[in-house]
């Protein structure tokens, strides 16, 4: 048996590329690496990058590289097998290319096998290079006279017959088809080595835009995909200048229940696992942009799906028209519209069309990671490295490797300590601790400090739910909904290990002891009205006053006309439950309320922040909504600077405990910090553990 590949050290800037030598169907995998520096622009066209996805099938399969096997995952080798068959290449190479890599093949397979090679194959090989040496001495004649004539050289059959002669003799690989190198994370980097792990993903904005196209794999396909596909690529191929509607063409294809089956099958391809990767954000974005820009040639992204291959289609399907518009409104759709905005974003920012500060680097690295949070990677810590080299590239025109100071890369230490040192980095770009709103308020399997997201939890709606509003307030205060502490910076320490951060703020209210004034359920609302009216008195004024704060919070607008105090009763009296009864005001909010689109945007954001099903009374008579379902009775409500919305604290012996972001419609626009600014109260430190 073969020993095991072993990996020669790379230096700074290198990067190896893979080679699939030829075989037939059903030889032995065998490739070969070679290591090249990014510094070298000469490089640039001759290697393509593979984005793809592991899968779930994670046992090992044995490939061949440099005559020593190596492990990859069933995926990938399905991959390099249909690139064996058919290299993924945009434009073809001129014939003397062909035939010059033809030879070098044959080469490097005898340098892997021809050791082990018996006296029949050593003859036969002597006489293949007598062959060999004859062609080489014709084509540098040719060369010397003509380049076309060179061109038309064609590599000699006797060579190729001699070669497949030993082959079938030894059981290695048949000389057939074209070599192609490509660069392929699970094979171009040593897994095994985090060293080398943690200077390879700092690189990988260089290594996917000097690339001369971006492959996108998404697995073996089948007959009914292939018909999908050959479809779609119909569609994308031609001009439809009479019909521009994916759906209306397809019916001139196919009946009713054709179509079905047909959009049945095409989402079954946009299920494929690479839609779910962490890093596709990035490799989609950045995939041969550098090559784009230096030559003009076709879109430098293919999508091969089995033996199909296909130009890349996302732009296309998410158009009015395009190509998923009839399929069910799932997260592909959202995937596909994520992409394409990210991509547009990406070159917007590359050619200066948005206006960006000294934070903005900070913000949109930390609004990136927040949208892929759903998103699937096998290493937890890449939920944050994969979001590094689209950063670097949206504000960096030369691509220099990006990682902000503060943040750790290095896959040796724990989840928790990457994303911890990911808070202290983002905190320090941007100035602000607007990141904290992201804490759900519980323990997780990576993460026991309350004040780091665990970005690794899958469905945490409230990742989601900040992404747009902390991007907003980061980059455009002036149009934020709220701020707690306007025109505040954070004050903020690390400790050097990162067990703790301590944060300025005050204290504003807590949230009442006891927990039926949690109120998660219709029926607790009138006692949660009694105990407000033994505060403001049993009167209709004070019932109004109840309504009016509740409706706040419910709706989160100060502004309430007697008509909708009227209709808000109504709604009390009628729902269920509180969701239904938050759509009911949200509802009658949509048809009656004349608002700005500037107000219609705020209000937008707000409600898809807010949609929860919790209220609170506070120790001071007011109503509350926490962000997180897991509010705590004497939870403290603390304005902390340089963070626009109010956080749950919660006292445990000399430190605090973050338990969410929560909306308090009294101090939404800075009313809170009056009082620090009379003097009346002052700042104290919180240690957050």
């Amino acid at each position: 048996m073969e020993e095991e590949y072993a990996y020669i050290e790379l230096q700074k800037g290198e990067i190896r590329v893979l080679e699939i030598l030829p075989g037939q169907p059903h030889d032995p995998l065998q490739c070969h690496l070679r290591t090249i520096s990014l510094g070298d622009e000469d490089i640039m066209s001759h290697y393509a990058a593979v984005s793809y996805a592991w899968g779930d099938d994670l046992s090992d399969r044995t490939i061949i590289v440099d005559g020593r096997r190596l492990s990859v995952k069933p995926n990938l080798e399905a991959a390099l097998l249909e690139f064996r068959r058919e290299p993924p290449r945009l434009i073809p190479e001129c014939t003397d290319e062909k035939v010059s890599a033809a030879a070098n093949s044959i080469s490097i397979l005898f340098k892997c096998h021809g050791g082990s090679f018996s006296e029949a194959s050593r003859l036969d090989y002597e006489a293949l290079e007598n062959t060999m040496a004859s062609w080489r001495t014709a084509l540098d004649a040719a060369l010397d006279q003509d380049s076309k004539e060179a061109a038309s050289l064609e590599f000699p059959k006797d060579a190729e017959k001699m070669w497949n002669r030993i082959a079938d003799r030894e059981a290695i690989p048949r000389l057939y088809g074209e070599p192609v190198w490509l660069w392929i994370d699970g094979i171009c980097i040593n897994q095994k080595d985090d060293t080398e792990r943690n200077a390879q993903v700092q690189m990988m904005a260089r290594i996917y835009s000097k690339a001369q196209h971006l492959v996108i794999w998404l697995g073996p396909g089948d007959e009914s995909t292939n018909i999908v596909l050959d479809i779609v690529s119909d569609f994308l191929r031609k001009d439809h200048e009479k019909e521009n509607d994916f759906d209306a063409w397809l019916t001139t294809i196919y009946k009713n229940q054709q179509k079905d089956i047909f959009y049945d099958v095409l989402l079954h391809v946009l299920s494929a696992p690479w839609f779910c990767r962490a890093w596709i954000n990035q490799e989609y974005c950045l995939g041969a942009q550098q090559s784009k820009i230096v030559a003009s040639q076709v879109e430098p992204i293919m999508v091969c799906y089995g033996v199909k291959r296909i130009r890349d289609f996302v732009s296309r399907a998410v158009d009015p028209n395009g190509i998923i518009r009839k399929l069910p409104r799932t997260s592909v759709y959202v995937v596909a519209v994520r992409l394409l905005i990210a991509r547009m974003e990406y070159e917007l920012r590359r050619n200066g069309r948005i206006l960006m500060n000294e934070t903005s680097k900070g913000v949109y690295l930390l609004n990136t990671v927040a949208q892929m949070s759903e998103s699937q990677c096998t290493d937890p810590r890449d939920r944050i490295y994969s979001c590094l080299g689209l950063a670097s590239a949206c504000f960096d025109q030369d691509f220099e490797d990006y990682v902000p100071p503060g943040l750790i890369v290095n896959y040796d230490i724990s989840v928790e300590e990457v994303y911890s040192s990911f808070v202290r980095a983002i905190t320090e770009e941007t100035k602000r601790l607007d990141i904290l709103v992201y804490c759900s308020g519980t323990l997780t399997k990576h993460v026991h400090r309350t004040w780091a997201p665990d970005w690794d939890v899958q469905g945490e709606e409230q990742i989601e739910r900040f992404s747009q509003y902390v991007f907003m307030m980061a980059n455009h205060p002036e149009r934020s909904p709220f701020d707690v502490a306007p025109r505040t910076h954070s004050i903020s320490t690390f400790v050097d290990d990162l067990t703790t951060l301590t944060i300025s703020g005050f204290i504003y209210d807590r949230l009442t002891a006891g927990s039926s004034m949690i109120v998660r359920r219709m029926g607790e609302i009138k006692h949660m009205e009694e105990l407000f009216l033994m505060q403001r008195g049993h009167s209709i004024s004070g019932r109004r006053k109840f309504r009016e704060a509740l409706l706040r919070a419910l709706r989160f607008d100060p502004k309430t006309s007697e008509e909708e105090l009227k209709e808000f009763k109504k709604y009390l009296e009628e729902s269920n439950d509180l969701r239904t009864l938050i759509r009911s005001v949200t509802e009658y909010y949509d048809n009656h309320r004349n608002v700005s689109r500037k107000g219609r945007d705020h209000y937008m954001i707000i409600n898809s922040l807010l949609f929860k099903r919790t209220i609170v009374l506070t120790d001071g008579n007011s109503i509350i909504r926490p962000i997180s379902d897991h509010a705590k009775s004497g939870n403290l409500i603390c304005v902390i600077l340089g963070c626009a919305m109010p956080m749950l604290l919660h006292p445990v012996d000399s430190h605090y405990e973050v338990h969410g972001a929560v909306y308090a419609p009294d101090i939404m626009h800075g009313e809170a910090m009056k009082a620090l600014e009379e003097g009346k109260i002052e700042l104290q430190d919180f240690e957050l553990h």
